[in-house]
């Protein structure tokens, strides 16, 4: 994608970054986006959440500046689920607009597989983000729950177009 910034590829995370050889290189592109909106510039400790989940929607209302931390306990706080913590995964902005239907689980781009994409299963331990990739959702749904992780439909209309309710 041309950008002002220069060329913007999807990097491995699924975040728009800059690949054009300028001093842009290796910026991501929501970063600038807000960046030259607000008129300020962004300390290191500071990440950009998609708030609607989606990381290629780089909206200015969907940017949302977070401490490294914040981000991470706002993640953390879907790791267990019960009835509670269920009710507010379906109100949450960037849970519930899921584009696959499924919690956690996104379609991601990657050559290495013949269909140009894989799905993948995201969830954080420790503070660090671990996946789960898989050719096909029947697949990712099994090594996601051989591992003792939930899967959970959250949008059936959504998860019924992928192909697996």
């Amino acid at each position: 994608m041309k950008t002002k910034w220069g060329i913007a590829k999807q990097n491995k995370d699924g975040h728009y970054m800059i690949y054009s050889k300028n001093k842009y290189f290796g910026k991501l592109l929501h970063r600038l986006i807000f960046e030259e909106f607000y008129q300020i510039k962004l300390s290191h400790d500071i990440v950009i959440h998609h708030n609607d989940g989606d990381k290629t929607n780089n909206e200015i209302w969907n940017l949302i500046p977070m401490t490294k931390g914040e981000h991470t306990r706002y993640h953390n706080q879907f790791l267990t689920h019960n009835d509670e913590t269920k009710e507010k995964i379906g109100k949450s902005g960037s849970i519930a607009k899921t584009t696959t239907g499924y919690f956690r689980v996104f379609k991601h781009p990657d050559k290495g597989y013949k269909q140009g994409y894989c799905w993948r299963y995201q969830y954080p331990i420790d503070g660090k983000q671990k996946a789960i990739s898989s050719k096909t959702l029947s697949k990712l749904k099994e090594k996601v729950l051989s591992k003792g992780l939930e899967w959970l439909v959250i949008d059936e209309d959504k998860a019924r177009e992928c192909g697996l309710v």
